[in-house]
């Protein structure tokens, strides 16, 4: 939910801590299985519409806090949500993906079946945190 609109329903430091256990208790949750890897989708870049390069700043934040998981994969589905969160990677120094590999890979509002008949290989993922 974006932190503008939280009042409606829980105030923007508690919108912000929500989104941070969400990360959390999927990571720990994988950690319990034993997991060596993860893939995820950049939450609350969604429907809700939170701001995107703060939701970016708090997954990534939750994903490097504990490294319960040594390899974790954001999914992304559009152009700006990923721009927002290759500029917080690049503002802690982590390495992302460059536009060139991912630009066609995004679905960014195509009809789902042209999306699902791109192929996507191992070497173009969204955003990997390592």
């Amino acid at each position: 939910m974006p932190a503008a609109q939280a009042g409606d329903y829980v105030d923007a430091e508690l919108a912000e801590t929500l989104l941070r256990q969400s990360y959390t208790e999927i990571l720990r949750h994988a950690a319990g299985m034993r997991a060596t890897s993860l893939a995820c989708p950049a939450i609350g870049c969604g429907i809700r519409t939170y701001p995107i390069r703060e939701a970016a700043r708090i997954g990534l934040g939750a994903i490097l806090e504990d490294r319960l998981v040594p390899y974790v994969e954001v999914r992304i589905w559009d152009w700006v949500t990923f721009l927002s969160w290759r500029q917080e990677c690049e503002a802690l120094a982590l390495t992302a993906c460059e536009e060139a590999d991912v630009q066609d890979a995004l679905w960014d509002g195509e009809p789902l079946a042209n999306w699902h008949s791109k192929q996507l290989s191992r070497e173009k993922q969204y955003c990997a945190v390592m």
